[in-house]
């Protein structure tokens, strides 16, 4: 090969090269566009969703703040382990839930709860004690039922089902599902059904499944045990196996639902 042609070869290939370095810059130039895109994208949906939860948390604290003394109201639910009385109105309640309304009519006859006639402000207050279930629950369906808003805790930050129902603003999806089935408020429970996939983590999962779910509608937990199933790789490595593995073994009602996890993750 000629002296020429050599050259005129090393010159077709330096600019073959330069178009491939230009034709690789551009590509990183355009994937790191694209990441930066992104990213900013989940940096504004982060800080929207961080603005909404915000303004549901003041919404939250106003409504707890009003129900934290009888006027206008004419109901207590007094939960004495917590220290905690939440009033609200016995007609709206009726008006919103079968259950309330039946409650209210039959003149309180369950044994978990019971009523009484006080004067205070010459209305009838009826009072409703509360032994199985949290305040947090039952404000935030109060706060639901006034307002049309929910904000489900999904950090997945707790270690155990009662912190996990105590966050500030938030609670659990299952909570609020079993408690709305029992309040009769089909809407909220198809509510919860639907949303609880965007808040479950292979860390909180444990936390939901770890309830005595004996009785219980099944819904909720199927759609739990098919998360911890289809996620189980990244489940069975969360630190929040063990402590929650600890608590069912001093709460034995509250395994079933383990063991129905490890049935289907072993394919028994």
């Amino acid at each position: 090969m000629s002296q020429q042609a050599i050259k005129q070869a090393g010159e077709v290939s330096a600019a073959n090269l330069q178009k491939l370095r230009s034709k690789v810059t551009a590509a990183e130039q355009a994937r790191a566009e694209a990441e930066a895109i992104a990213a900013a994208s989940e940096s504004r949906r982060r800080s929207e969703a961080a603005e909404y939860c915000s303004g549901l948390s003041r919404i939250s604290e106003t409504f707890r703040s009003l129900r934290s003394s009888s006027h206008p109201f004419d109901v207590c639910f007094k939960f004495e382990a917590e220290g905690v009385d939440i009033w609200e109105s016995s007609s709206f309640l009726s008006s919103k839930s079968g259950y309330f309304k039946d409650l209210f009519e039959s003149g309180f006859a369950e044994t978990t709860k019971e009523a009484r006639e006080v004067d205070r402000c010459n209305q009838p207050t009826h009072l409703v004690r509360i032994s199985d279930e949290s305040s947090q629950a039952f404000q935030a369906i109060f706060t639901w039922l006034r307002t049309g808003q929910m904000q489900f805790d999904w950090l997945g930050t707790a270690s155990t089902l009662t912190a996990h129902d105590s966050q500030n603003g938030a609670t659990s999806a299952a909570s609020i599902y079993l408690l709305a089935h029992y309040l009769q408020l089909s809407q909220l429970v198809e509510i919860t059904l639907d949303r609880v996939d965007n808040y479950l983590t292979p860390r909180n999962v444990f936390v939901e499944l770890a309830r005595d779910w004996r009785g219980k509608p099944t819904e909720m937990k199927d759609k739990l045990l098919a998360y911890a199933v289809a996620n189980w790789n990244e489940v069975k490595k969360s630190d929040n196996l063990a402590p929650m593995l600890t608590e069912v073994a001093e709460n034995p009602e509250r395994g079933a639902a383990f063991l129905e996890l490890m049935r289907l993750v072993i394919g028994l």
